[in-house]
């Protein structure tokens, strides 16, 4: 039987048929004929059938590795660990005599605080962490912003050492919004939570590092920002969310300075400005305005998750030698809306509507009172006392929210 090796289907009848088919009478044409011709339609209802056997396989290989990839993802979740709370005790016993150019944060207490970011035209939070021992202590700043959907968090922190070598463990964290259920860094994924203590609607994810460990970060791009372990946050079925660098919208203040605040030679206003919100003071002799900032417009921050507040001007005032920053929040989300509640604040027995939060680093706790759609928030000074009076002595003159 002569039989050509050709392409596609062609090769394929050739092949089958010289594998599987014999002519009966190589010297009948016709008999050659029929056989070619059944053997043709042989090959095409194999081909159909391993077609669909084929369609079959690959269908249950995609819904096999689809099904593994949510069982990944899921096991990421399920495998992962509780966080630490806002605030508790670093593993080990105190060490009494550190090496020297060594501390060592064993057995210290730490406790982590949210507060809204009261510089004029900044929507967002900040956070710190302090250490404490035996009275004393120190701490430090953790960044501040607002979570987005590209860029779920609101605040990292960094290893506190005082400038010195550090031993032991450490205290880390990172604070996200809504859509963060677990971060994962290295071989450790640490789910997250929520309560009172933290913004409503965001999370945060608490944890110990080694004293000597790089910082963990999360970043967009393929590259680390130096010596760092990257950080992933993780949705609620398991799945790395995907980053792009934040690009909050930056709302332009105005600077003012009276004479009276020394510091270097200023030439511009010296009184505060005329803008989207405006305070009013009555009473309390000695409370004087020294500088501050202030915006023309309100400017709703679209892109944010969970709830976050935008001062529309800060003030720093002098009382008998104490700095005190006032600021003004207002929802940055929907300006217009009632603001919910100053994370961690505690109702002030005898005062309505004032909550204090004791952040204990400075500037210092803060003291707010609920006025309408917004808090008025005074920070620093001597002591809550003198605080409370500070807000009895001031009022929002103006606070012109967008339709």
């Amino acid at each position: 039987m002569d039989v050509r090796e050709g392409d596609g289907d062609d090769a394929g009848w050739a092949t089958f048929t010289r594998r599987y088919v014999m002519d009966t009478d190589p010297a009948s044409a016709d008999a050659t004929a029929r056989t070619r011709d059944a053997a043709s339609a042989l090959w095409l209802h194999a081909r159909a059938l391993w077609s669909g056997l084929s369609i079959i396989v690959w269908l249950g290989l995609v819904v096999a590795g689809l099904a593994f990839g949510a069982a990944a993802s899921s096991a990421s979740i399920v495998n992962s660990v509780a966080s630490q709370s806002l605030s508790g005790r670093v593993p080990g016993t105190p060490v009494v005599s550190p090496p020297r150019g060594a501390v060592s944060l064993a057995g210290y207490n730490y406790r982590i605080v949210i507060e809204p970011s009261l510089q004029a035209g900044e929507a967002g939070w900040s956070s710190a962490i302090t250490y404490s021992l035996h009275g004393k202590g120190f701490g430090a700043g953790g960044g501040g912003g607002y979570p987005t959907e590209s860029w779920p968090f609101l605040s990292l922190s960094y290893n506190a050492s005082q400038g010195q070598a550090p031993r032991g463990e450490v205290v880390d964290y990172v604070l996200t919004g809504p859509s963060v259920a677990a971060v994962r860094f290295g071989e450790r994924t640490v789910r997250t939570f929520t309560g009172p203590k933290l913004p409503s609607g965001d999370r945060a994810a608490v944890f110990f590092l080694p004293a000597s460990s790089p910082p963990v970060l999360p970043y967009s791009g393929l590259r680390p920002p130096g010596k760092s372990i990257r950080l992933f946050a993780l949705d609620g079925h398991g799945r790395v969310i995907r980053l792009r660098n934040p690009r909050h919208p930056i709302i332009q203040s105005s600077f003012w300075q009276a004479p009276t605040a020394g510091g270097p030679r200023y030439s511009g206003p010296g009184r505060p400005l005329p803008g989207a919100c405006e305070l009013s003071q009555h009473g309390l002799p000695g409370l004087a305005p020294e500088f501050g900032h202030v915006i023309k417009r309100i400017q709703p921050a679209r892109d944010a998750q969970g709830e976050v507040f935008l001062a529309c001007i800060d003030t720093e005032y002098y009382l008998h030698g104490w700095p005190l920053e006032v600021a003004v929040l207002v929802d940055a989300q929907d300006p217009g809306a009632t603001l919910g509640s100053i994370p961690a604040g505690r109702p002030v027995a005898g005062h309505p509507l004032t909550v204090n939060l004791p952040a204990g680093q400075f500037p210092g706790a803060l003291t707010a009172r609920r006025t309408g759609n917004a808090w008025l928030v005074v920070q620093g000074g001597a002591s809550q006392a003198q605080r409370l009076r500070v807000l009895q002595a001031l009022n929002i003159r103006k606070l012109n929210l967008p339709r």
